[in-house]
């Protein structure tokens, strides 16, 4: 996942500079295969954490 289109174009969303706030709501573990929604939940935080921060990510 990391890496992937989705990620990347999630960064160009917030490079843009558009983005006032987010939102990461609703995991539900039981339902949640291999963690897949908890790992993406994660990278988004952490790329928005990033961004705000002004530091590179990888």
């Amino acid at each position: 996942m990391p890496g992937g289109l989705f990620l990347q174009c999630f960064r160009k969303i917030l490079e843009s500079g558009k983005v006032a706030g987010a939102d990461i709501a609703e995991l539900n573990p039981s339902l949640d295969i291999d963690n897949r929604t908890a790992k993406l939940a994660a990278a988004l935080v952490f790329e928005i954490v990033m961004a705000y921060s002004g530091e590179e990510a990888f």
